[in-house]
């Protein structure tokens, strides 16, 4: 039987997109900042429902990006705990940087 070749759908060719931004220094800083600020870590704030609709759509937007990257729900506490280190290390070097002039 002959052998086909399979060709890459829309959405891997997004995801394939997303993991070779997520492997760069400056990706991974991007999608940190990006993942804590569209709360995919945490619970959607405010009892308001316009605003809790509003921050349920990003927070959709957030998993599904980080279901292109590679990332499980199941680890997604660990992941929290990189993204806040990674974006804390970014601004205390940003502090320094502009304070020592």
């Amino acid at each position: 039987m002959p052998r086909t070749r399979k060709v890459p759908t829309p959405d891997s060719r997004v995801a394939e997109a997303w993991r070779t931004i997520a492997m760069t220094e400056h990706g991974r800083l991007a999608l940190a900042e990006l993942f804590l600020s569209l709360n995919l870590y945490s619970e959607i704030p405010g009892s308001d429902p316009i605003t809790a609709g509003i921050a349920i759509g990003e927070r959709n937007v957030a998993v599904r990006i980080a279901a292109w990257c590679g990332r499980k729900p199941e680890t997604f506490m660990a992941d929290a705990a990189e993204d806040v280190d990674l974006v804390d290390a970014m601004s205390e070097n940003l502090m320094e940087k502009y304070t020592h002039v």
